[in-house]
């Protein structure tokens, strides 16, 4: 099966971004090859609580205090209801149950390093974060087996982001990104250790990481029963909240707040182990080279 790169809810969750997203897929003429799409590869949003509806969280509908809208990054003040993973799962099955005919799209979701949702002074920061955790273990015991599949652990928790400006061993780094000298990035403190090139081995992450992991528990079987919906009113959906127009950003000028790393821009391919996913067949997690 086949998973696309769907960034994650800070980037592609407003509304408008969405239905933009939808519009390019749509005239790719990919969705039938697709099972759908991978988020937060690479990245660090978490997974939070799964709502009851994609949009519940906006400040219209007045649950602001609920467990499934902790908003760390602020999403939902500025219009975005895809405050944590597990609601962007649900904004993109809406949107593209709707968008395109026939396709009911099922998702896999990057916890290698979502452990921690509230480490970043600004969650525009994407490169090697600071207080970081690994999130939950790789399982198909997910909040919602009927649309997410699986948690995977996509990109290797203990790979470097990108460089510090001097790298470890000596030497300025020629591949520098500015965001990996960001406030929340390791090595931008005194008497922080210096980040390697994207894709080394950065053993002071993955110590940091271990030691703030949040795996949760063992699953004790394959897959959750399914959750439980609120019953919707007649003729509405039940995917949907009635609300009033608001202001959202652009696609063209806004993609705040962490933007995915130019590492987590790619395609990715999963092969199911017959064991996790029915039908399913080999069972080698692999990834498609960078476009």
């Amino acid at each position: 099966a086949m998973y696309l790169d769907a960034g994650h809810g800070g980037w592609l969750g407003w509304k408008n971004n969405m239905e933009d997203f939808v519009k390019t897929v749509n005239s790719l003429g990919v969705h039938q090859y697709l099972r759908g799409f991978a988020s937060n590869v690479a990245g660090y949003q978490a997974l939070g609580e799964m709502c009851d509806e994609y949009d519940w969280c906006l400040p219209m509908n007045g649950h602001a205090g609920d467990a499934c809208c902790y908003d760390p990054c602020g999403l939902n003040s500025e219009w975005n209801p895809s405050n944590n993973e597990h609601n962007y799962a649900l904004h993109l099955r809406k949107a593209f149950s709707e968008g395109i005919p026939g396709f009911e799209p099922h998702m896999i979701i990057d916890t290698g390093r979502n452990g921690v949702a509230n480490e970043r002074q600004d969650c525009a920061n994407w490169c090697n974060i600071r207080d970081a955790g690994v999130g939950k273990r790789p399982t198909t015991d997910t909040a919602d087996p009927e649309i997410i599949d699986a948690y995977f652990w996509l990109k290797t928790p203990g790979e470097s982001d990108g460089c510090t400006q001097d790298l470890p061993g000596g030497g300025s780094c020629a591949r520098f990104d500015r965001d990996c000298g960001s406030v929340d990035s390791i090595g931008s403190r005194p008497g922080e250790p210096r980040a390697p090139e994207a894709g080394a081995w950065f053993d002071y992450q993955i110590k940091m990481l271990a030691k703030n992991a949040k795996m949760g528990k063992a699953p004790a079987g394959r897959g959750a029963p399914a959750r439980r919906r609120t019953e919707a009113t007649a003729g509405t959906s039940p995917m949907s909240t009635p609300h009033t127009a608001a202001p959202t950003p652009s696609l063209a000028t806004r993609a705040w707040p962490g933007c995915a790393s130019p590492s987590s821009r790619r395609q990715l391919r999963l092969a199911r182990a017959p064991a996790e996913f029915p039908g399913g067949g080999g069972g080698v997690l692999a990834q498609a080279p960078a476009s």
